[in-house]
Parts: structure tokens; C-alpha cells; sequence
């Protein structure tokens, strides 16, 4: 009998992915692989890229190709050099087309970037890891270049001659009134800030519901990439580590503290957990600062959010991400400039506490960058243009958000929960 079911197991699981590419073929939208599995997710196999490299370079193929086949409003340049991220988290956790015929999924635990892109560069030669390197660096000065650029004025082009910016589609020939999009990229380059979310959970301390607040997070720093191999951390993105922690790691040359500019391939960066526990949903800060600073504000908040995404993987970069450092820059800016800064400290806690994931009612979505830019299966609009049409009081259809394949109305219903909430608090 078990025999029977395994083997009805492995033949559904391979004609899913011949339907897939077949639908893939025919422009059809198949969002089976694009979630979480229905099966139980703590099965599953841990595999290696060096043991396994055929099995390695097939997934990773059939899963960008699967990727690419899904509708996004992102110039196709744009959306290859994201995709390449979205496809190595997919085979670090076991999703998406990292399954087996058996429908378990596979964990290649020693995934990295360069490796996804030399699996990839052999289709595109452009998706080479150092090319992909610098075309983000490249989209991260241009944001900073051209947002420097109109600083001064009331408005400011969210397109250059290139297009919308980041690739956006739906970016191109449209402007934003020029404060309220700042706003938003500093709230948004802050609300992942480990001080400023420990400065929170000091402020408020209960949640919504009057239990004990709860956020969750950590740092990026700049590691010496040898020292960082040699000394075998694991996945610093996991459990805590202490302040003691990062000041012996400091001492050994592991991670380097000075704020200047650092090149990969000698240095890199890495996630370092601090406080355990879930962080904030980045679709509940977007809806935030829309309902506050206006659309643009939002729309503000959705660049930064895409350099962040870009950040991860970079030629050139500093301690505390490029995020940071971009709202850190605007901030000084608008204090010499202005005389004091754009976002206050009560403004960046507030959105913090607003969209923690934990507070109440809780909510186990946070879209990625490319998420927001992809048209679900029964949504009309990319997912953040979904998000702004509920808080016109549009009325919304039923589809599913996020890699946790959230139902909107119920996503919607606790989001207007959580500004009923907010409403009551001093």
C-alpha cells in the first residue's frame, strides 16, 4: 500500500511539472511552484551542489525558466538580474522546482549566488556573478544620482532615459511630489534598522493586544570573505548573536567595522542575526506610509525597497547596507540643508510598530521586491498597486499573496484591523 502511494506521489509530482511546462510554453499562468508546498514542509532532503551538481544545474534552470514564465510589470534585463536571487533562496529552503520526483524538497544548503549564476550564465552569458554585481551597483547609483538630482525640486521624474526606474513598467512617465517620495524611501530604509526596532519594543512594549511586543532582527556586515569561510559561522541568519559576539568576530578581522566602501570579491556581506523572533511585513509598512505620506510616499518606500533587494549582492558596498546608507545620506542632507530631518525617530517607531509581524492580528507576509511587481493569479495589478487600490476602498478580488500564498481578504481584513489600532494609540 505504501508503495502504491509513493509511487502516486512521484507521478503527480511529475506531471505537475510537465503541466507546468507546458502552460509555461502556451503563456499561461501556473502558480504551482511559485509557494509553499501543501505537503508537510519538515520533510525534505538536504542535498549538495558538489555531490549533486547535475541535479544542481537542472533545478536551477527549470526554476528560472519557471520564474521567468510568471507575469511581472519589470523590464526583462531587470527581472533576470532579480530572478537570480529569488532562484538561490529557493534552493537554500526547497522551493519551487527543488523537488524531487518523489515531491520532497531539496535543500541544497551550500547554494550560493556565484554558483546559481554560473549554472545560468551558461543560457545568459550577461547573468555572470560579476556582471550581476554591477549592473545592481549600477541601479543603486542611479536611484542615488537622480534623486539627488531633483532634491531641490517639487517633483521628481520616477523614469530616466532608460526607462522607469529599476525597470518598473509601471514607473515609466510618471513623477512623484518630491517630499512625501523621499519620506517614504527613509521610513523604508530605516524599518530595518535593529536599533530603530529595538528603540520600539522600549517605546511601546505591548503589542496591540497588550502582550509583551516582540520584533525580531539583526545587522548586515562587511566580512573578510576568507576568514568568514574559515571560521564556519553556519547560516548567521539563524539564532542570536550578542553584542560580544560581533566584538570578537570585529577582533579576528571577520567583520570589518569602518564605514568606507569595500569590493567584493575580497569582502562580502553577510545577515547577522541579533534578536530572534519574526521582523516586520513589508506589504504592511508599504500600506502605512501610503495612508499617511500619500501614494507617493509609498511609492518612495518601494524604491529603497528595491535597493535593499539589489543590496544583497554587490561589487561595492558599505556596513549597514546601501539602504541605510542612502537614508542616513538623505537625512544628513535635509539637516544641514534644512535644518532638521526628513522622518523624525516617532515617525520611523511608529511605521515599526504599525507592521511587525507579531503584533495583533499577526500576519505572515512580507512581499519581496519582485513580489510586489508580479500579477497574481486573480489580481487585475501588480501586487503593491493591489495594495494602494485597497486603501482607495476599492473592492478586492480574491487571490493569493507572498511565498505563503496569503488569501487577500484576509490580508485586507487585518490590515484594517491593524489601522483601527493604530488609530487608538497616544
Amino acid at each position: 500500500m505504501r508503495e502504491k502511494r509513493n509511487k502516486k506521489k512521484r507521478t503527480d509530482t511529475s506531471l505537475n511539472k510537465v503541466s507546468i511546462l507546458m502552460d509555461s510554453y502556451k503563456g499561461r499562468d501556473n502558480d504551482k511552484f511559485d509557494g509553499a508546498y501543501p505537503e508537510k514542509q519538515d520533510i525534505f532532503k538536504t542535498v549538495s551542489t558538489e555531490n549533486n551538481k547535475n541535479l544542481f544545474n537542472k533545478c536551477v534552470e527549470f526554476d528560472f525558466e519557471y520564474l521567468l514564465s510568471r507575469k511581472f510589470l519589470l523590464g526583462s534585463q531587470h527581472l533576470e538580474n532579480v530572478l537570480v536571487q529569488s532562484v538561490l533562496g529557493r534552493a537554500l529552503n526547497g522551493h519551487g522546482w527543488f523537488i524531487d520526483d518523489d515531491g520532497i524538497p531539496l535543500k541544497f544548503k551550500d547554494a550560493t549566488f556565484d554558483k546559481v549564476c554560473t549554472v545560468l550564465e551558461r543560457m545568459y552569458p550577461h547573468l555572470n556573478n560579476l556582471d550581476v554585481r554591477r549592473f545592481r551597483n549600477r541601479e543603486i547609483e542611479k536611484l542615488t544620482n537622480h534623486i539627488f538630482a531633483y532634491i531641490d525640486q517639487d517633483n521628481i521624474p520616477l523614469y530616466t532615459d532608460t526607462g522607469g526606474l529599476f525597470g518598473v513598467k509601471f514607473l515609466e512617465g510618471k513623477s512623484a511630489e518630491t517630499l512625501p517620495f523621499l519620506k517614504g524611501m527613509v521610513l523604508a530604509g530605516y524599518m530595518d534598522s535593529y536599533g530603530y526596532r529595538r528603540k520600539t519594543i522600549g517605546r511601546y512594549k505591548k503589542d496591540f493586544g497588550g502582550n509583551d511586543l516582540n520584533i525580531g532582527g539583526g545587522s548586515i556586515y562587511v566580512v573578510n570573505r576568507r576568514q568568514f569561510k574559515d571560521i564556519n559561522l553556519g547560516d548567521t541568519g539563524r539564532g542570536e548573536f550578542t553584542s560580544a559576539n560581533i566584538r570578537y568576530l570585529i577582533e579576528l578581522g571577520v567583520i570589518k567595522k569602518e564605514s568606507r566602501l569595500y569590493k567584493y570579491p575580497k569582502y562580502d556581506q553577510a545577515f547577522f542575526r541579533l534578536r530572534d523572533g519574526e521582523g516586520v511585513s513589508d506589504d504592511l509598512a508599504m500600506m502605512y506610509i501610503c495612508s499617511k505620506y500619500g501614494f507617493d510616499g509609498m511609492l518612495g518606500a518601494f524604491a529603497m525597497d528595491a535597493v535593499d533587494t539589489y543590496d544583497k549582492f554587490l561589487m561595492e558596498f558599505r556596513p549597514g547596507g546601501m539602504d541605510g546608507y542612502l537614508a542616513d545620506s538623505l537625512q544628513k542632507y535635509f539637516i544641514q540643508e534644512k535644518g532638521a530631518p526628513l522622518v523624525s525617530n516617532d515617525e520611523i517607531m511608529e511605521l515599526i510598530y504599525f507592521a511587525c509581524k507579531l503584533n495583533v492580528p499577526s500576519v505572515n507576509l512580507s512581499s519581496s521586491h519582485r513580489r510586489f511587481v508580479q500579477v497574481e493569479n486573480g489580481a487585475v495589478k501588480p501586487t503593491l498597486l493591489m495594495h494602494r487600490d485597497f486603501l482607495k476602498g476599492r473592492e478586492m478580488p480574491e487571490f493569493k499573496l507572498g511565498f505563503n500564498r496569503v488569501n487577500s481578504r484576509n490580508f485586507y481584513n487585518d490590515t484594517a484591523d491593524r489601522f483601527s489600532f493604530i488609530s487608538q494609540v497616544d
